[in-house]
């Protein structure tokens, strides 16, 4: 669901998107699996295959700001919680995808890095 012009409140574990007597109460979803499997990278519910994977970097704490602000290319795919601390940041090299690179939180990095790496089946980092 894409929300336009309107308010989001938070209300126990749900949104309401809008005002007054138009208002809607919509499920909001707090947290996202990263997962590396099957030849994939899946991120919420996007996917990429791992053939189409480029440089990976982590993005530290300290540099979230910039890398979510001006250094932010607007046709990145981004999946950021502000209360996790690293960023992956995720070349995308796929000719046919419009989208340069992705960029998400992640718990546990080195892990993530370490799926990548091997390709490693089953492997859950969030």
């Amino acid at each position: 669901m894409i929300v336009g012009i309107g308010d989001v409140k938070f209300v126990g574990g749900h949104g309401q998107v809008g005002r007054g007597d138009r208002a809607r109460r919509v499920p909001v979803v707090l947290s996202f699996g990263v997962r590396v499997q099957d030849g994939e990278l899946r991120v919420g519910t996007a996917v990429l295959p791992l053939r189409s994977v480029g440089r990976v970097e982590v993005v530290d704490r300290r540099d979230k700001q910039a890398a979510l602000g001006p250094e932010l290319d607007p046709a990145a795919f981004v999946l950021h919680r502000g209360w996790v601390g690293p960023l992956v940041r995720l070349e995308v090299t796929d000719p046919d995808d419009p989208t340069p690179y992705w960029v998400f939180s992640v718990r546990e990095p080195d892990r993530l890095l370490a799926a990548l790496a091997g390709g490693a089946s089953d492997r859950r980092s969030s």
